[in-house]
């Protein structure tokens, strides 16, 4: 399917005869700290949200999968797997989109052991597409949302992962049951079971 919007778009073209690979997915754009699986007017916008971020420090890689089916889930799993973070984005609604597929095959595959934070969605409302312009704008994801919740998921903090466990030293010291009573030097009730328990190895309990 086209979106009418992409119609506005310009970019280089090959003057040359040429044909596009569906079926594979495209690195947009190369980066080391997010990556940002979008398709259709995400891409554009998804774009433009990481030359923002970039001006701040962080790295974002675009994926575009270029067909949903099929899938190429080995260069998504790859870029994620590299970043360690992910931002799925789309226009559709976020109940029934085609983002919850994406984040079963990153969570069911050898990424999820990469990541970092928990992988997150950004889609449009769960509202009918207004026809105001104001009212469109707002139910569907914008570059300023890109960022907002880029910044949300913690790019640029790195976790440390422990290496080593050291286990606190504790002296264990027993102390023994009087068996005595020094008053009438006679074995107390509690004293005699504890003895009995441990002389045929079993416990209090």
């Amino acid at each position: 399917m086209e979106h009418k919007l992409l119609y506005r778009l310009k970019g280089p073209v090959p003057e040359e005869s040429y044909s596009i690979p569906l079926q594979s997915a495209e690195v947009k754009r190369e980066g080391r700290d997010l990556t940002i699986v979008a398709y259709s007017i995400m891409v554009p916008r998804a774009l433009e949200a990481a030359e923002k971020l970039a001006a701040e420090g962080i790295e974002v890689e675009v994926v575009d999968p270029r067909c949903l089916k099929p899938l190429d889930t080995e260069t998504i799993i790859r870029s994620v797997s590299k970043t360690g973070r992910v931002l799925i984005t789309h226009e559709a609604p976020l109940t029934g989109g085609f983002g919850g597929e994406l984040a079963a095959v990153i969570a069911g595959s050898e990424a999820f052991d990469y990541l970092d934070a928990p992988i997150r969605r950004l889609a449009g409302l769960n509202v009918p597409i207004p026809y105001n312009r104001n009212l469109e704008r707002a139910a569907v994801p914008q570059v300023e949302k890109h960022c907002r919740r880029s910044a949300s998921i913690g790019v640029g903090r790195k976790v440390k992962m422990a290496t080593e466990v050291i286990m606190p030293k504790v002296d264990m010291v027993m102390e023994p049951a009087p068996l005595w009573n020094g008053s009438k030097r006679k074995m107390n009730k509690s004293a005699r079971r504890s003895a009995l328990c441990y002389h045929h190895g079993k416990s209090r309990d």
